[in-house]
């Protein structure tokens, strides 16, 4: 189960992108300030350490100082304080801008994002709901706010409902920005995901890649999308070759290592795999996904003690998701000694797996709890059958004494 390629798009709204010069196209140009402006982007740039947070925020404070405060000036306090790990300081300094500006286009757009991150992060999510609310409110007072629009698509692109008015914002979006890299790159990810019931939607992806490829050749988002195009066109090397390169452009891609984690697990190159999921961890430590697919790569290369240590962290983190379950249970069954305490262990994991599966893992649940009767023909035991039989075998049951849940 764990080996199904799993693709992550690289639809991010939790976070403004491009956000220096959307904050800052007033100032640019006034040569006082061109200076700090140019220190501000290269922090945004190479990363937020702490060095550079406390140089923009002392920066900041002899700006306004200097020059009295503004909305930009106010919006780009919020800014760092953002990257620099201070929320409740942020939301306020965005606050204060719209107070010098109530049209201003980067706040709104920060604070819609914020009020998704109070709330759910799903589809039907309420967070995700308040938050378009906030940018398309964003995108009535200033219609020509790009920064909104494009991360409004975003969150509409995960509904398939509303695929048809993400596309159209995105439109919108090039029109007022024909060399937004980052639109046509989501306008991909949606011809990608319609591809699967309208197949010719995924040539209008690649078409679109290569476009956004024209206007942008280091954007690194677009070569994981790009990435995930070639999965769906079945060649498989060329999608390794464009996650590798999305990686060397911005290794702090999750997305990026997280597919190229899964694709080269699917190809059975396992070391590169730990590799991409133990990247992928260390950008998120809070990952599940991140621990399960590390675990299956650990076991696969014969370390099941790590496996083992992994899969606990992630049951221990989510412990209402079945994946981590089925992957222990699958490593006490056929990575350990094949003792009877590990047996019995691997079989209560799968009834904590059954418990906890959805529909989308109907086919792992079925193939888990298929049972043969004896003497049956063309059946295949799943592996609760298997594992009982073991257990049966060594003598520690009945062929009676089978699992309830397994009924």
């Amino acid at each position: 189960m764990a080996c199904v390629f799993a693709a992550c798009a690289t639809v991010r709204p939790e976070g403004p992108e491009g956000t220096v010069q959307s904050c800052f196209p007033g100032l640019v140009g006034e040569p006082e300030l061109d200076e700090w402006v140019a220190t501000l982007r290269r922090h945004e740039a190479r990363g937020w350490s702490e060095a550079a947070c406390a140089e923009a925020t002392s920066g900041l404070g002899r700006l306004e100082a200097e020059f009295g405060p503004r909305a930009r000036s106010r919006a780009a306090v919020g800014l760092v304080a953002e990257r620099c790990g201070r929320p409740d300081e942020a939301e306020g300094a965005y606050r204060e801008a719209l107070l010098w500006d109530p049209d201003a286009c980067f706040p709104r757009v920060a604070l819609a994002l914020a009020s998704m991150r109070e709330g759910g992060e799903g589809p039907s999510g309420e967070g995700r709901d308040r938050a378009m609310a906030a940018l398309a409110e964003a995108v009535r007072r200033d219609p020509t706010c790009t920064l909104a629009l494009s991360h409004l698509a975003a969150l509409q692109s995960q509904d398939p409902a509303l695929h048809d008015e993400a596309i159209a914002n995105l439109r919108r979006t090039l029109a007022f920005d024909a060399d937004s890299a980052q639109a046509r790159d989501q306008l991909a990810v949606i011809y990608l995901r319609q591809s699967a019931e309208a197949p010719e939607r995924l040539q209008m992806a690649e078409v679109v890649c290569r476009q956004a490829y024209r206007v942008d050749p280091r954007h690194a988002p677009l070569f994981n999308t790009w990435a995930l195009v070639a999965v769906a066109r079945g060649d498989l090397s060329e999608a390794v070759a464009k996650l590798e390169r999305a990686v060397e452009l911005d290794p702090a891609l999750y997305e990026a290592h997280m597919n190229l984690g899964q694709l080269t697990l699917s190809q059975r190159a396992y070391a590169d795999a730990e590799r991409a999921f133990t990247t992928a961890r260390r950008l998120r430590p809070g990952s599940y996904d991140a621990a399960v697919g590390l675990g299956v790569a650990l076991r696969a290369l014969g370390r099941p003690a790590e496996a083992e240590r992994v899969y606990r962290e992630a049951i221990a983190r989510s412990p209402e998701r079945p994946e981590a379950y089925f992957d222990s249970a699958v490593l006490h069954h056929e990575h350990l000694e094949g003792t009877v305490a590990q047996l019995e262990r691997a079989e209560a994991l799968l009834g904590e797996f059954v418990a906890r599966a959805t529909e989308s893992h109907r086919a792992a649940r079925e193939a888990t709890l298929r049972w043969c009767a004896p003497g049956a023909r063309r059946c295949r035991p799943g592996r609760a059958q298997n594992i009982h039989d073991s257990l049966v075998a060594l003598g520690e049951r009945s062929e009676e004494e089978r699992p309830p849940w397994t009924r």
